[in-house]
C-alpha cells in the first residue's frame, strides 16, 4: 500500500537575474555594432572574441524543484543563494574554435588569500 505524503514537485524561489524585455533587441543592436566597428577598423576576424562566464556554486543546492507540501506554489529554500562560487570563462572565436577555460577565483577573507 503506498503512503500518501501530500507532497508534490514545486519550483523554489531564488533572487536571480531575469532578462530585460528588449534583450532581443539589444543583441541585435550589439552584433550590428560589432560588425560596424570589425569592418571600419579592419579588425581581423580572428581577434573578434566571443565570451561569457558560468558561476559554479562550490556549495551544491537542490535545483530549480524540490519536493514540498501538495498545493505549495513555491518553496523557502534555505543556501541557494549561498555566494560562494568559482568563475569559469568560456571564450570563442569567429572560426568556431574554443579558446582555453579561464577559471577565476576571488576572495578577500584571509580564508581565500595565499598564505606566506
Amino acid at each position: 500500500m503506498k503512503a500518501k505524503l501530500g507532497r508534490s514537485f514545486s519550483p523554489t524561489i531564488t533572487t536571480t537575474t531575469k532578462l530585460p524585455p528588449n534583450w532581443e533587441d539589444q543583441g541585435t543592436k550589439m552584433m550590428h555594432t560589432v560588425t560596424y566597428l570589425v569592418k571600419t577598423y579592419n579588425v581581423p576576424a580572428l581577434i573578434v572574441i566571443n565570451m561569457d562566464q558560468i558561476r559554479i556554486h562550490l556549495v551544491p543546492t537542490c535545483g530549480e524543484k524540490i519536493w514540498g507540501k501538495k498545493g505549495s506554489k513555491y518553496i523557502h529554500v534555505l543556501g541557494v543563494e549561498d555566494k560562494r562560487q568559482i568563475i569559469i570563462v568560456v571564450s570563442s572565436i569567429t572560426n568556431g574554435s574554443s579558446l582555453p577555460l579561464q577559471i577565476i577565483f576571488i576572495g578577500s577573507t584571509t580564508r581565500c588569500l595565499p598564505q606566506n
